[in-house]
């Protein structure tokens, strides 16, 4: 994922990808969002009802905010390997939670890297 996001601009992050669609910005957010609440759910916070539509809601970034969302993903993401490579009660539950968090991001993943062929069209096929 990183290294596909080290690719993109700030300005190719906020250019929407369709009609309606959601810029690259908002796919990181939300990836970030999930991990985040994720990471929390696994401290013990409460989380209340997460604002799922208001992860979305990102729209033209600067350089210092897209490297910002990509700070914060990239640190969701090493908590949520740490916990992984810590724990140590693995049960169905939790192992189709893990599952299902690798679908999702590979999932939004693959948004990003479809919304790149949309921006920069097919010349960048090692990202």
């Amino acid at each position: 994922m990183f290294e596909t996001l080290a690719t993109i601009s700030a300005e190719e992050a906020s250019k929407p990808v369709g009609g309606g669609c959601a810029n690259i910005a908002a796919q990181v957010n939300h990836i970030w969002f999930y991990l985040d609440l994720t990471n929390r759910l696994g401290r013990g916070e409460d989380v209340g009802k997460p604002d799922w539509d208001g992860s979305w809601q990102v729209g033209e970034v600067d350089d210092a905010e897209w490297r910002m969302l990509i700070d914060k993903l990239r640190d969701a993401y090493e908590e949520v390997k740490g916990f992984a490579s810590s724990f140590e009660g693995w049960d169905e539950r939790f192992i189709g939670g893990a599952f299902g968090m690798l679908a999702h991001c590979a999932y939004h993943l693959g948004e990003i890297r479809a919304g790149l062929c949309v921006i920069k069209g097919n010349r960048d096929k090692g990202a």
